[in-house]
């Protein structure tokens, strides 16, 4: 849990510090540096540390803030990965559904949240982290019964 605040508190901070307005902006008259090549050629790859924090919760989705805020480089996206729990039943999702006497109903659904991210940086250096957040189907079958 103590990881998980110091990586909370060090997001917070990337995004409060490096995701606010850009002073000014260094051209590269379309000549990208080595740091700006080596982001766009690799995807960020989870470490143990981040992996933990998403098991215990999801990050909201905040997909091209950094971008509009000027950290203009950026890495490619990570794999998704596992975030939080999974849900309750939903009784009422029509992604899980089943057609008896010829009527559809649901199923009932299981989600499971999951989170990609991203690093940008701006002229100057500084960093800001994006992420993507999907919610995806686990498994059906736990409860339902509802007409579609």
């Amino acid at each position: 849990m103590k990881k998980f605040g110091m990586l909370v508190g060090s997001v917070a901070m990337a995004i409060l510090v490096g995701c606010g307005p850009v002073d000014e902006q260094l051209s590269t008259e379309g000549n990208p540096s080595a740091t700006e090549a080596a982001l766009n050629s690799a995807a960020p790859v989870p470490d143990a540390v981040m992996v933990e924090a998403l098991a215990e919760s999801c990050q909201p989705q905040n997909w091209d803030e950094c971008v509009n805020a000027g950290f203009g480089s950026c890495t490619a996206w990570s794999a998704f990965v596992n975030c939080g729990s999974q849900s309750a039943c939903d009784d009422y999702s029509p992604q899980c559904k089943a057609r008896i006497d010829g009527e559809w109903f649901t199923t009932g659904a299981i989600f499971q949240g999951m989170n990609s991210f991203r690093v940008c940086l701006n002229a100057q250096g500084a960093s800001c982290t994006e992420y993507r957040l999907a919610q995806v189907v686990q498994s059906c079958g736990c409860g339902g019964g509802i007409p579609i």
